[in-house]
């Protein structure tokens, strides 16, 4: 089963981020997010010890609109399961944006969006969820963070 052509490299990018907003919590609100690193404990205990998923969104600034993930794959041929705000840890918070400008939910909050029908739904072919406009974003965060 052939990985989706960006995977890897999205990844690493995707990691460093992960670095970037738990020194950016650890300072501004004292979460130390711990992020897991082996598959075998995100699928076990969630992206992180304390129930913070964090997700990097490389195309916010060009469509105005942060993609707030709901299943994924890693794989283009295999069923998607439920991530992001739905993962079957049950994170309390979700973390998006880039190494400028992030935005701290509670799930709670987005799955009330998502609820709420008033978001595009979009499908790709690893991953599932709907577009949050950066305007709605910057009203319903707990926070927002720009560099």
């Amino acid at each position: 089963m052939p990985l989706h052509s960006n995977y890897e490299s999205n990844l690493a990018e995707a990691k460093e981020f992960e670095l970037f907003v738990s020194d950016t919590l650890a300072h501004s609100l004292a979460i130390l997010p711990c992020v897991f690193r082996s598959k075998h404990y995100q699928t076990l205990y969630g992206e992180s010890l304390t129930g913070v998923e964090i997700k990097l969104d490389k195309q916010f600034r060009a469509t105005g609109n942060l993609f707030i993930e709901t299943e994924e794959s890693p794989h283009e041929s295999r069923e998607k399961s439920p991530a992001g705000i739905y993962h079957h840890t049950s994170p309390w918070l979700f973390v998006i944006g880039d190494n400028h400008t992030i935005w701290v939910f509670s799930t709670t909050c987005l799955k009330r969006e998502h609820i709420s029908g008033k978001h595009r739904n979009v499908r790709t072919p690893t991953a599932s969820g709907f577009l949050l406009s950066v305007g709605v974003a910057d009203t319903i965060a707990a926070r927002k963070w720009e560099a």
